[in-house]
């Protein structure tokens, strides 16, 4: 009873947090502004499950350097991500746009230009649902796989903000739109096949058990965690080319949009298997990128 009655008490502080960087960006400070000064009011005003000690505990349990500065960027990178949700309204509205660096772009050119659309894995970093809209802005149609916001415990007091961020985030998908996948369901919708077939960019930010083939899990850091194998397995079948992607901060108004290959790979373990060597390779450098820790048992 108590440990519910602390999450309720999160959520709506949580809230109330959002309400207060959204009076913040109706103010119509620029980006360079702005995105900073979320960052440091969610380090100050903010809320996350991880406290410095469980920092300093995953620091010791995967030989990485996190601590107390960790833990700070850790929580600038939250509001600055709250902030980057926010701003959609604004970069649709008056058409300003982030300062946004491309890595790896000759990468999604190749791949579109095989005709069969491309899958590009992304996993928990901060900024997912910009980096679904960055894809868009440069590359054209993009659709994206994600969890049902409406199965969350906190949706219905989130509610305003998340519809903020899914239908702001969207305009930039150049007629592309959310492809929601609720847990224990498989890979297979019509939608997603159809995206594939106009050669759209489909992305990948979910990872619920259950999919075909048989969920896999325990390849990178929780062992709890379960991986889109349904939809790397119906790439491998159609031979789509896969991409890894992400996207981080780099102060101000700038952001760095990343993309890796991924080698040829005779099956779905393989694929994750040197995706996740990408990610150790990104996020042991910073942990403080990876938005997922407090999941981490």
């Amino acid at each position: 009873m108590l440990q519910r009655l602390r999450s309720i008490l999160s959520v709506r502080y949580q809230w109330f947090c959002l309400l207060l960087m959204d009076w913040f960006e109706r103010i119509g400070l620029p980006d360079r502004v702005f995105l900073p000064l979320c960052g440091w009011f969610w380090l100050i005003m903010g809320t996350t499950n991880e406290s410095v000690t469980d920092f300093k505990g995953f620091g010791k349990r995967f030989s990485l350097p996190m601590g107390f500065a960790t833990w700070c960027r850790f929580r600038v990178l939250r509001g600055v991500s709250g902030g980057s949700m926010l701003r959609f309204r604004r970069w649709v509205r008056d058409s300003t746009r982030p300062n946004i660096n491309i890595e790896g772009a000759e990468l999604v050119h190749e791949a579109k230009a095989v005709g069969r659309g491309v899958l590009v894995l992304t996993y928990h970093h901060h900024f997912n649902t910009t980096f679904c809209a960055s894809i868009g802005r440069f590359f054209g149609a993009v659709s994206v796989f994600a969890g049902n916001p409406a199965a969350s415990p906190a949706y219905r007091t989130l509610k305003y903000f998340a519809d903020i961020m899914y239908a702001g985030s969207e305009q930039f998908f150049c007629g592309g739109k959310y492809m929601y996948v609720d847990a224990g369901k498989p890979f297979g919708s019509r939608a997603a096949i159809e995206a594939f077939k106009n050669r759209s960019l489909v992305v990948s930010v979910h990872d619920f058990p259950a999919f075909r083939p048989p969920s896999m899990s325990g390849l990178f850091l929780n062992p709890n965690v379960a991986y889109p194998t349904g939809a790397i397995d119906y790439a491998l079948r159609k031979d789509i080319p896969i991409l890894f992607g992400f996207l981080d901060w780099q102060g101000g108004d700038r952001f760095r949009l990343c993309f890796r290959p991924c080698p040829a790979a005779a099956d779905t373990r393989a694929v994750l298997g040197s995706y996740f060597l990408v990610l150790e390779q990104e996020f042991f450098a910073e942990p403080e990128r990876w938005e997922f820790w407090g999941t981490v048992k």
